[in-house]
């Protein structure tokens, strides 16, 4: 499964929030990136609602934002709005980042407003070639890989039900997902589709029958940790 890499330009980022040495950077659709200095962590995300067998796919570019959105609530960033899957089926979502000291908890609420059959619901996290390449990729505790420095030919080079993601090493710099429940992750690279990024996609649903207006959660706290001097 390859999706579109996110666009990086930033004129008008809804947020940026400072976390150790680097910062979120939360665009006004939705898009989420981490940025260090001139080093780009993270270059954008996207949430994706798929049909069976991946006829057909809607992302979170193309949604319509909820009147009002986004906007500030306590402490949180949030964006409502909702999405049309070209089946037919309309599909609401919340996004939700929460400043944490050195982190951010990051919270996606998914529901059908009518009963669907879906293929999955993943979350696409862009993660630059000239950033990671080489460097370890975990999925704590099954699958542990490195990101191919060539492409292969092997789109899907790791997936299990994580824990943790962690990427890199604190000598070097790491990044971490830790999910508040075991969620299954999958770590492809897009080059043999014309892509620049690696990218992570956590599932919200992996799957199945949905009843309308049934919440769907994907949270984690990602945490870019700053590299050891």
């Amino acid at each position: 499964v390859a999706r579109a890499e996110q666009q990086t330009a930033d004129t008008q980022p809804f947020a940026t929030i400072p976390v150790g040495k680097a910062v979120v950077v939360l665009r006004r659709g939705g898009s989420l990136a981490v940025r260090e200095g001139d080093r780009d962590l993270i270059s954008g995300t996207s949430l994706v609602v798929a049909a069976p067998g991946w006829r057909s796919s809607v992302d979170q570019g193309s949604a319509r934002t909820a009147e009002g959105y986004p906007r500030r609530e306590g402490d949180a960033f949030v964006l409502k709005g909702e999405m049309t899957e070209t089946t037919g089926t309309l599909w609401r979502f919340e996004h939700r980042v929460t400043p944490e000291g050195r982190a951010v908890r990051v919270t996606y609420d998914v529901q059908p407003v009518t009963d669907a059959d879906v293929g999955e619901v993943p979350v696409f996290v862009d993660l630059p070639v000239s950033e990671w390449s080489g460097k370890d990729v975990l999925l704590l505790p099954t699958a542990k890989g490195v990101f191919p420095t060539e492409a292969t030919g092997a789109r899907h080079f790791l997936t299990g039900a994580a824990k943790m993601a962690v990427l890199g090493d604190l000598r070097t710099g790491q990044l971490t997902l830790t999910f508040t429940k075991p969620t299954q992750c999958t770590v492809q690279d897009t080059r043999d589709m014309g892509g620049k990024s690696y990218q992570i996609y956590p599932r919200v649903i992996s799957g199945g029958k949905i009843r309308a207006g049934e919440v769907h959660r994907l949270e984690f706290v990602l945490t870019p940790a700053d590299p050891k001097q």
